[in-house]
């Protein structure tokens, strides 16, 4: 059975947690034209941007995971844009502000587009009656988000489900914490290593050099199958050698899947041109820039070992193309696992989790 906050801070994990200074909680309150419960202050201070590992909140048939505001005031602005149009258009002449939030994922349609339904969950201040006197509600709504992949297209309410309820025996931060529990949830912290995958079976990725008339090294063949049928980690690397010159010194390249390699190649073969119909992109970097296979050669063969080439993308009317490697084992011996990158992200993902009660100022 799950325990009460309140009687169990020290089993308490968040993520996340940006505290705030008096000095910028009065610029939030200058910026809202509010004033928050100085009792609750502290609380704010302490767990802005906070988001809950294993806590929910907890109302006769409602229950959500717990995330606090972001009251900082460089995000305010961004952060309540879409809740603000939310109020004045289903609560007019209100004035309301969230302090915690909650989200539940209730369906997923998939047609053209991915239409993902959520519950959204908002627990508020309510400063209608006396700016400096809030009362708290809760405001509950279902939401639509279109999305195509990653991109988000479009999101709105549903008609008709947007309530509004008052707190009836909250009067501060504090009392909420009453109706806050603790789950068996685990934290499932972020991994320093990316897992490359790829979606194109053997006998598409045979298909692909057979149309353009190449052969793709072995060792970079075995690693794509080998990313369809279990993933290949990818850790933080480094230059071993120096590179050359043009070529981005902080940056070893990501694998694109071969999905993403044809649509590069397409791209680039009608939107830069001229570009080499013997140029085969594989690996993106953070400035845009590509690793590519290049069977360009005096022979004008290519079933040869290609070589690897280093794509300078947006230079236009000057596209330039680097020479990194002889081939493509001798590009992956430029290369090394970044050790101290790696001992920084692990640093960097455990420092990102708070347990406990944070220390609340006065």
């Amino acid at each position: 059975m799950d325990k009460k906050l309140i009687e169990n801070w020290d089993k308490a994990i968040w993520e996340n947690i940006i505290k705030i200074d008096g000095k910028m909680l009065n610029e939030v309150e200058k910026k809202l034209k509010v004033k928050f419960p100085m009792a609750d202050k502290k609380y704010i201070k302490a767990y802005n941007n906070a988001r809950s590992v294993n806590i929910v909140f907890r109302i006769e048939r409602e229950e959500f995971k717990v995330d606090f505001s972001n009251f900082n005031i460089d995000f305010l602005e961004m952060n309540t844009k879409f809740f603000l149009s939310l109020i004045e258009t289903y609560f007019p002449s209100q004035k309301i502000v969230y302090i915690l939030s909650g989200r539940e994922k209730v369906n997923t349609k998939i047609e053209e587009t991915v239409l993902i339904y959520y519950k959204q969950y908002e627990i508020c201040y309510d400063f209608t009656k006396n700016e400096e006197e809030a009362e708290f509600c809760l405001i509950t709504y279902e939401e639509v988000v279109e999305k195509d992949g990653i991109e988000i297209l479009k999101k709105e309410i549903v008609e008709g489900t947007v309530k509004k309820e008052k707190l009836e025996n909250v009067h501060s931060l504090k009392d909420l914490f009453e109706y806050m529990y603790i789950t068996d949830e685990k934290v499932e912290k972020e991994e320093v290593f990316y897992i490359f995958r790829e979606t194109a079976t053997e006998n598409e990725i045979k298909e692909f050099q057979e149309e353009l008339g190449i052969k793709f090294p072995e060792n970079y063949e075995n690693m794509l199958n080998r990313a369809r049928e279990e993933g290949v980690r990818l850790y933080p690397k480094k230059w071993k050698v120096k590179v050359p010159r043009g070529v981005m010194e902080y940056d070893t390249g990501m694998y694109i899947d071969l999905k993403d390699v044809k649509e590069t190649y397409e791209i680039f073969l009608e939107e830069h041109k001229p570009y080499p119909k013997k140029l085969i992109p594989i690996a993106l970097y953070g400035n845009g820039d590509y690793a590519c296979l290049d069977y360009r050669g005096k022979l004008n063969t290519t079933l040869k070992e290609p070589k690897i080439t280093y794509y300078v993308h947006d230079e236009i009317g000057n596209r330039r193309f680097i020479h990194l490697a002889d081939s493509y084992d001798k590009f992956l011996d430029m290369i090394e696992v970044d050790e101290d990158e790696i001992e920084r992200r692990e640093k960097e993902i455990e420092e990102s989790y708070f347990y406990g009660e944070q220390p609340l100022e006065d």
